[in-house]
Formats: structure tokens, sequence, C-alpha cells
């Protein structure tokens, strides 16, 4: 039979390959860090870098160690890094109600208005006007705030414990008038407001005139009568009533320009002294007309200072 033109008239067999392991399905082990592991997929390009970094190091004596598990103490570090997180966001808040409350109080001050907006109080602190609503839900919260020296009034009179209860009702007196003495305008401004016989601020008024403070005063009221320096038939209630009028006169007299701020102790002080002089037992009237006459002296030093004489 002829052969097809083209084709070689003889064929030169071919050895016979030997199949690879790549191939043939067989993986090559691989070696990770030096040691062999089991039959796996190809390590990626990173892993073989890093395989060889580390068989480079293990020969150079230096071989990497795992990290060693944290001492004791330190895996509360990121409860610490809260805790730091925590407390700078709370003087952060601290600061801003300072500076809501220094705001609040030095607008009544100089405007003369307890009547102030939320929105004039937030552009005198430097805060967004949400910011005092967030810190003190309202604007009487504000004025709850500004009001902060019934604390200090509080500590104060707790070391009066060892005192007479007609002394410790003038020193009550003394410790309220000596905050009108430190900032006169703020307190001109509070009492202009609560005596204003239109009404005033409301806010103000309920927290200035609450049954605390009335039950305050009354309290001292009732322990003068049981240690025996109030009579038995004068009527407590038309006392503190007495007081309280007496009382409100003398802010009266010093708002509208009467008298000095500096006259303002002894002056509450002469007119508590007298009215209780008024209805004290016979055995303690000697001793509060002589405080009495004590104000009366302080008084009018006060005012020759004042005069000038």
């Amino acid at each position: 039979m002829a052969r097809p033109s083209g084709c070689a008239s003889t064929a030169t067999p071919s050895r016979p390959t030997r199949p690879s392991a790549r191939r043939a399905g067989r993986p090559r082990p691989a070696r990770s860090c030096g040691a062999i592991t089991p039959p796996g997929p190809p390590a990626s390009r990173a892993t073989r870098s890093a395989c060889r970094r580390s068989r480079l190091t293990q020969a150079g004596g230096c071989a990497k160690q795992a990290p060693a598990p944290p001492c004791e103490g330190e895996s509360g570090r990121g409860t610490g890094m809260s805790s730091i997180t925590s407390s700078k966001r709370e003087e952060g808040k601290e600061d801003r109600r300072r500076r809501i409350v220094a705001a609040a109080r030095g607008l009544i001050r100089e405007t003369g208005d307890t009547g102030l907006s939320m929105r004039a109080i937030a552009a005198r602190a430097n805060v967004s006007l949400a910011t005092p609503y967030n810190l003190f839900g309202s604007k009487r919260g504000v004025v709850m705030a500004v009001l902060e020296d019934a604390k200090g009034f509080q500590e104060q009179f707790s070391t009066l414990k060892g005192l007479s209860a007609v002394e410790r009702i003038f020193k009550a007196l003394s410790i309220t008038l000596g905050y009108h003495v430190q900032d006169p305008d703020f307190y001109r401004t509070l009492w202009s407001s609560l005596l204003d016989p239109r009404g005033g601020d409301a806010e103000l008024r309920a927290e200035l005139i609450t049954p605390q403070n009335s039950q305050f005063w009354r309290a001292l009221l009732d322990e003068a009568r049981a240690e025996g320096a109030i009579a038995d038939d004068i009527d407590m209630d038309l006392l503190q009533q007495a007081l309280s009028g007496r009382f409100a006169s003398v802010m009266l007299h010093w708002i509208m320009g009467g008298g000095t701020v500096a006259e303002l102790e002894p002056a509450a002080c002469f007119a508590y002294a007298s009215t209780l002089c008024a209805c004290a037992s016979d055995g303690f009237r000697p001793v509060i007309r002589a405080r009495m006459l004590d104000f009366q002296a302080q008084l009018l030093a006060v005012r020759r200072e004042v005069a000038g004489l």
C-alpha cells in the first residue's frame, strides 16, 4: 500500500518520560520553618517568604519566640484605657456645667434680670443650645445649680451644734447674709424678683421659698422654746411669720437703696432679736435683750462708717 506523501517513512521512538510528582497529583512535601508538615495545599508566596525568613533567623541562632502571655495586671489595659476615656469625658462635662452656672450667675448679676433665656445662657457659656438641657434638664435645673450656696450653708451650720437655739438663729442669719456681702449684685437681683408685687420669676420663687426652708426655721424656733427661751403663750406660727416679715423688710430696704450691703447682717439680726425679745420668757429676756443691743451697736457703727463720721 502506498504511503501518503509527506509522511516519514520511519519513526524514531521517543524515550518514555516519568510523570512528575506534581502532574501525578502527588503533592511535594512542604517545609515550614524547617519542619516537615503533612501534605496539604501549596503554600502561598507570603507563607513561603515567611518560612524562608524564619529559617534564616534560626540559622543565625536568633530564633524568634512566641510572645509571652501578659503579666498580671496587664490584661486590664483595655479596661484602663476605657476608664481614662470615661474620666476625660466626665471632666469635660463638669467643665461645661461650671461654665453654664457661671454664665447664668453672671447674666443675672449684669442684667438685673432672673428671667434669662437658655439661648442667652448657652451663648455666654460658649456651648450649644442643647448642652444646658442635656446637663440640667430645664431652666429650673440651671437656677437650682446657681443657688448651690445652700450646700455651703449646711456645711457651716452643722458646726454650730454646741450653741443654743437662739444663738444658732443669729448665726444662720450671719451665714446667709455673708453670701450677699460676697456677691451683692446677684442677690439684689434675686430679692428684687422675689419681692416683685407682680409675681417675679416663678421658677426662682419656687426654689427659694420652699417647705424645707420654712421647716428649717421652724425647727430652730421649736428648739428655742424647748430650751425655755420662748414664752409658752406665744403662738409659734405667728412668731415665724413675724420673723419672716422682719427679714423681708430688711431686704426690701436694701434693694430700694435705703442701706448698704454691710448693714444687712446687723440690721437683720437686730430685727430678729427685737422680735424674739418681745416673745421671750422671763428668764431669757435679759439674754436676748443684751444680744439685741449688741446688734444695734454694730448697725450704728456701720452707718457711721458709711457716712464717714
